[in-house]
């Protein structure tokens, strides 16, 4: 299926590149997906064309200085001043807020992978009523501000040493290479995404992906997952179904063990409309797997089992 390409501008001005696919009869829901760190959303079409095929509306988005939301020539990651994580929140939103026009009587899902589920969580308690249900995949364990301290505190001394506008491949080498350290034999530094060689190999050849950002970005990530699984800001959210999905082999979420951690955070504060998934034998990028079909219609019976979500519906 071909999507239907446009554009929404930021609150301080900028263009971000979207991209929707419509199903050929009446849709049944909207699912809105948020890409992850150092990729695009182009890469998510194979899935987005399974949703459409399904009933689905399908929308994705590049987020500021990513994909085609770039307004430096010199590419993707280059975070400046004004690219705040409060202004990537309201962006992700603003795109929620195009859909909910354009189809007033649809639910809202949104998708978010890894640092899109980061963002998908903030925008949860921020703007309560932008989702209807939600697929946290493949997110990053709790941090507090002590577990916080020391990223953040390298990633602005770094950014103190460093050009306003150049990237930093040292911080980019410090968040990834950890990842690798269950690897015995690693035939790129990208192992850690999927099983499938192909995938790793087309995300390394591809000029969108696998960049170091500005030292400014990784400042701003550290603080954007900085306590947000505390319970006084998930109470912010409504009591929407959550799916938390992630690979068993999965580095990012340790292994399982982070993602159920999180899950636990929202159970703990009277969430009650959970399902949790790990994929057996998938990594990082479960819907880039060799066994992505199967995820992909996981995610197809957890959506048709859930219903809409009545007015008012605040967590406890």
């Amino acid at each position: 299926m071909k999507p239907d390409r446009f554009e929404i501008d930021t609150a301080d001005h900028r263009r971000l590149a979207c991209m929707r696919v419509v199903p050929a009869g009446t849709p049944r829901a909207v699912v809105h997906i948020y890409h992850g760190m150092g990729e695009h959303k182009e890469r998510y079409l194979p899935f987005m064309a399974f949703l459409a095929e399904h009933g689905y509306v399908a929308v994705a988005h590049d987020h500021r200085n990513h994909g085609q939301s770039v307004n430096d020539k010199s590419g993707p990651g280059l975070f400046t001043a004004m690219d705040t994580w409060d202004r990537v929140i309201h962006d992700a939103f603003l795109v929620i807020r195009s859909s909910r026009e354009l189809y007033p009587d649809l639910d809202i899902c949104i998708l978010g992978h890894s640092m899109g589920s980061v963002i998908l969580r903030r925008v949860l308690f921020t703007y309560p009523d932008a989702a209807d249900r939600a697929v946290i995949m493949a997110s990053v364990p709790p941090f507090t501000r002590t577990t916080g301290l020391f990223p953040l505190l390298l990633a602005k001394t770094v950014q103190l040493l460093t050009k306003e506008s150049s990237r930093s491949p040292f911080l980019a080498q410090v968040l990834n290479k950890p990842l690798l350290k269950g690897f015995k034999h690693p035939r790129t530094p990208f192992d850690w995404l999927t099983h499938d060689t192909a995938v790793v190999d087309r995300y390394i050849s591809d000029p969108l992906c696998g960049f170091a950002y500005t030292p400014r970005f990784y400042a701003e990530f550290v603080k954007g997952i900085i306590n947000l699984h505390q319970p006084g800001a998930i109470r912010q959210g409504r009591n929407i179904p959550l799916l938390f999905i992630a690979g068993a082999e999965d580095p990012v979420g340790n292994f399982g063990q982070g993602v159920k951690a999180v899950a636990a955070c929202y159970e703990k504060v009277g969430f009650n409309r959970i399902t949790l998934a790990l994929v057996a034998d998938a990594r990082h990028e479960v819907l880039n797997e060799h066994n992505h079909e199967k995820t992909y219609h996981t995610l197809l019976d957890w959506l048709e089992q859930q219903q809409p979500v009545p007015d008012g519906s605040k967590s406890p």
